[in-house]
């Protein structure tokens, strides 16, 4: 079989959260946030954050990246599982950042 060559990283593509606020659902409700991030076949899902916290990530993720046309994916959920709710997490939004529209260090 044919194993093609490992494809060179040209770059790192750091992400890190630093706030994370969502607003209440009708009613009042709370949200809990729960993000997830895709690049390339490698994901990652942050910690939940509830809505009565302003959270400050400390953790930092870095991705080594091949090809500057594939996008980071960043999905939001709200969480029900942290409220012990027995249903699905809810789709809230979801943004692809290209890598080859940011700058250096941006």
């Amino acid at each position: 079989t044919y194993t093609p060559p490992p494809t060179a990283i040209v770059g790192q593509l750091i992400f890190k959260v630093e706030y994370c606020e969502l607003d209440p659902r009708a009613g009042g409700a709370q949200r809990s946030a729960m993000v997830v991030l895709k690049y390339a076949r490698h994901w990652v899902r942050l910690p939940t954050v509830h809505s009565n916290e302003h959270a400050v990530f400390e953790q930092q993720f870095t991705f080594g990246v091949t090809e500057v046309s594939e996008p980071l994916t960043i999905a939001v959920f709200d969480d029900p599982q942290s409220r012990l709710i027995t249903s699905e997490p809810k789709f809230l939004g979801l943004t692809r950042i290209r890598p080859s529209c940011l700058g250096s260090n941006e």
